[in-house]
C-alpha cells in the first residue's frame, strides 16, 4: 500500500525533471570579410593565407605596441628590437636580413607605408587609429608588388555603418612614458 501512494505521489513529479533540461544555444558569429583583393570578400571564400586581426582583439592588447596582436597570426612573427624599431617577418621573409621590415608590403587604406627602398617605419602609426588588420601570406603578396612575400593590409575605418562614437584613453608606464588619445569616429 505504501509503495503504490509513494509511487503515486511521486510519480507527476518526474515529467518535471525530464523536462527540466536546458536546451541548445547557439551563437551566431559575425562574417568576417577580407578587402585584400580590392574587393571586400567572406574570409571563407577566399582563396590564399590570411590573417586577420579585428579591433575587439586588438583592444585585448597593450596600448603601446602591436607585437602581442600580430603574433597570434600562424606564419607572421613581429619583435620590437628597440623602442619603436620594430622586424616583422612572414613565413622567413628576414632570413637574410638582421633587422627592419623587408620583403613585406604595408599599406594603410591603401595608401603605401612602404618606402621605395622596401622599409616601412611600423613607429608613425598611431595604434588606436587601428581598427582591422588583413596580413597575406604568402604568394599572393604579389597582388600588390613584385618581390613581395606578405602584405599588411592596416584598415583604419573599420565598418564605415556603424554608428559614430567617441572615446578617450590614457595610457601610462615606466620611465614616464605615457600616450593620451582622443578619438571620434
Amino acid at each position: 500500500m505504501y509503495k503504490k501512494l509513494t509511487f503515486l505521489l511521486l510519480f507527476p513529479f518526474t515529467f518535471h525533471l525530464a523536462s527540466a533540461q536546458q536546451t541548445d544555444t547557439l551563437k551566431n558569429l559575425n562574417e568576417v570579410t577580407i578587402k585584400a583583393y580590392l574587393s571586400q570578400q567572406p574570409l571563407l571564400t577566399v582563396p590564399a593565407a590570411v590573417g586577420t586581426i579585428n579591433f575587439q582583439q586588438l583592444q585585448l592588447q597593450s596600448g603601446f605596441s602591436l607585437v602581442p596582436a600580430v603574433n597570434t597570426i600562424p606564419g607572421v612573427r613581429m619583435e620590437e628590437r628597440s623602442p619603436g624599431s620594430y622586424r616583422l617577418s612572414i613565413r622567413g621573409s628576414l632570413l637574410r636580413s638582421p633587422f627592419g621590415v623587408r620583403n613585406v608590403k604595408v599599406y594603410m587604406d591603401e595608401f603605401p607605408l612602404t618606402d621605395a627602398g622596401g622599409n616601412t617605419y611600423l613607429n608613425s602609426l598611431d595604434l588606436n587609429s587601428i581598427q582591422n588588420i588583413n596580413i597575406l601570406r604568402g604568394p599572393d603578396g604579389s597582388l600588390y608588388g613584385a618581390n613581395s612575400n606578405g602584405v599588411v593590409l592596416i584598415d583604419p575605418f573599420g565598418n564605415r555603418q556603424q554608428k559614430s562614437t567617441a572615446s578617450v584613453g590614457f595610457d601610462a608606464g615606466s620611465y614616464h612614458s605615457y600616450h593620451e588619445n582622443i578619438a571620434v569616429k
